[in-house]
């Protein structure tokens, strides 16, 4: 096969298994993306060139999520309705806000991780140990670039 086909294959059998996890589910993928997207840009506070880093702006999460900030908005708007995410004000510029997320929306963010723990176990299933490292290998050289 192909890799365009695998990769194709490879997608419709992950989104299946996201579609089967999501009748208990409490975040749609859009959701989860953007707490995932936030969580990561949180983490990286030390990577980020100011000497104090107090969370993501809007427009850092816009840009890590490639969307129009008025996309980025809406959906903050929306998980700062569920209390999934908080905006605090900016030391340094008042027009400004930080986007964190809230433990609440941590929490959520952890329970739809299990999704793909529970993929990588059915993956893993399928492959020898060896392939299943160099799987991994080559997943995460595929993942830095994007």
């Amino acid at each position: 096969m192909k890799l365009d086909e695998s990769l194709d294959c490879f997608h419709r059998y992950l989104a299946r298994l996201w579609n089967q996890d999501q009748q208990q589910a409490e975040l749609s993928f859009n959701e989860y993306e953007y707490l995932t997207c936030l969580a990561v840009i949180e983490g990286i506070c030390d990577a980020h060139q100011d000497t104090v880093f107090d969370g993501p702006h809007l427009t850092d999460l816009a840009a890590k999520m490639q969307v129009k900030r008025a996309s980025a908005s809406t959906m903050v708007n929306k998980l700062e309705k569920r209390g999934l995410i908080q905006r605090v004000q900016c030391r340094y510029d008042a027009r400004a806000q930080h986007v964190l997320v809230t433990k609440a929306g941590m929490a959520l963010v952890r329970k739809e991780q299990a999704i793909y723990k529970n993929m990588a176990t059915a993956i893993k299933q399928q492959l020898t140990k060896e392939e299943y490292r160099l799987f991994e290998k080559v997943m995460d050289k595929v993942c830095k670039h994007f």
